[in-house]
């Protein structure tokens, strides 16, 4: 047998860290992205499907979590099942990749036994596998698992409440995605002051959805802009990155964010429609292709 499955990685807006259960255990977390099209894909073999093949990872990935979920499902060998894998950005750089391979192969090994598509189950259950192999949050694998724009809440319930594509419309025309290079391995461990500030992050949460529920796309991206400016107290920016967003609002950029838990990566730029060439032109820099993706984790037998 031959499953393909894919998930989408996602761009996060407002809420970023508070996702960790360190943070939402306690506290409680709330995270607002939008998932887009670029995607991880995996292919799952089994039985004669398997002969002659062998398990492929993206270049510098390492094979454990792989390894991890196939034991959850009792098929880590050779002899059981070839896992094939590859993703459509660059892997590690705050797009949450290691999130969407997670929820797409654990899809896949739904499918294998015969079972459908439940968003929150295989949010959860690759979630739990893979914080068995390092810290990670939550978020990654809610956006992964089902797609579009949502706010999700984490703590005592998780929940997923999906925003308005009417929002999201008004919003993307403004987004420039950047690749800035290879990220830094940056700690998951929350001080009491990382804590203190990701309290103050999620206190604008609520106007910012107003804001976009009114249609006004320039207080929005204040909000954004706003919690990168506290986020940027974690220690999540670096002095390369500081200089390109300043000049980026030198520019025209109307704001900006780093995308995961800093370091480097993508960073998400906010520029006026109209002046997206000139910016394009000034900043010398190579635009990410991508668009808002309203599909979530997909799996099918082939």
């Amino acid at each position: 047998m031959k499953i393909v499955a894919s998930a989408p990685a996602r761009i996060s807006f407002l809420g970023g860290g508070s996702d960790l259960a360190s943070f939402s255990d306690i506290y409680g977390g709330v995270v607002m992205s939008m998932a887009i099209n670029l995607r991880s894909h995996v292919e799952v073999m089994t039985g004669d499907d398997m002969w002659n093949e062998y398990n492929v990872f993206p270049q510098s990935v390492k094979p454990d979590l792989c390894y991890a979920i196939r034991d959850v499902y009792g098929i880590n060998s050779m002899h059981h099942s070839v896992v094939k894998s590859k993703f459509d950005g660059v892997i590690g750089a705050g797009l949450g990749s290691s999130g969407a391979f997670s929820v797409a192969l654990v899809a896949a090994l739904e499918k294998l036994n015969d079972r459908g598509i439940d968003h929150f189950g295989i949010a959860e259950k690759a979630y739990k596998i893979e914080l068995g192999i390092h810290t990670t949050g939550r978020q990654d694998h809610y956006a992964a698992s089902y797609g579009g724009s949502n706010l999700f809440t984490f703590g005592k319930k998780n929940h997923s409440v999906p925003l308005n594509k009417k929002w999201v419309d008004l919003i993307y025309p403004y987004m420039f995605l950047v690749y800035l290079g290879k990220r830094e391995k940056r700690d998951s461990i929350l001080s009491p002051l990382d804590k203190e500030l990701l309290k103050t992050m999620q206190k604008l949460i609520p106007k910012a959805i107003e804001y976009l529920g009114e249609g006004n796309v320039m207080e929005f991206i204040k909000s954004v802009a706003l919690c990168w400016e506290i986020k940027r107290e974690l220690n999540t920016s670096t002095d390369k990155i500081n200089k390109i967003y300043e000049r980026g609002l030198k520019n025209g950029a109307l704001g900006g964010k780093l995308l995961g838990s800093g370091g480097g990566g993508y960073f998400l730029f906010f520029v006026e429609p109209s002046k997206r060439k000139e910016f394009v032109e000034k900043m010398g820099i190579e635009i990410v292709d991508f668009s808002p993706s309203w599909d979530g984790v997909e799996a099918r037998i082939v």
